[in-house]
């Protein structure tokens, strides 16, 4: 079964900017990731689990230099990603 995935607005807005800046590979890159994340079992398993400021989220590797942040919520059997973020590495973590 398909994991829900949601976007923020925010991820929205970066995304979008992302599809008009970046190269094809990339953008290729980061529809993998996020229906990786749709298909996966265990999506948190996926990320680098975050701490401090970002507790609760996890990071996943697009590639060397490129992340998304996301968060995974469980309930009654339905497992939701809540898509935060899809920038460059220093820039996932910090606003923008």
């Amino acid at each position: 079964m398909a994991n829900e995935i949601f976007a923020s607005p925010r991820f929205k807005r970066l995304y979008k900017t992302k599809r008009k800046r970046s190269s094809e590979e990339l953008m290729k890159r980061v529809d993998a990731g996020i229906n990786e994340l749709r298909n996966s079992e265990r999506p948190e398993m996926i990320g680098d689990r975050k701490r401090g400021e970002l507790f609760g989220y996890y990071s996943y590797e697009i590639s060397r230099g490129h992340r998304i942040l996301y968060r995974v919520e469980r309930k009654d059997g339905v497992v939701s990603v809540l898509l935060h973020r899809v920038c460059d590495h220093k820039n996932v973590y910090g606003e923008d």
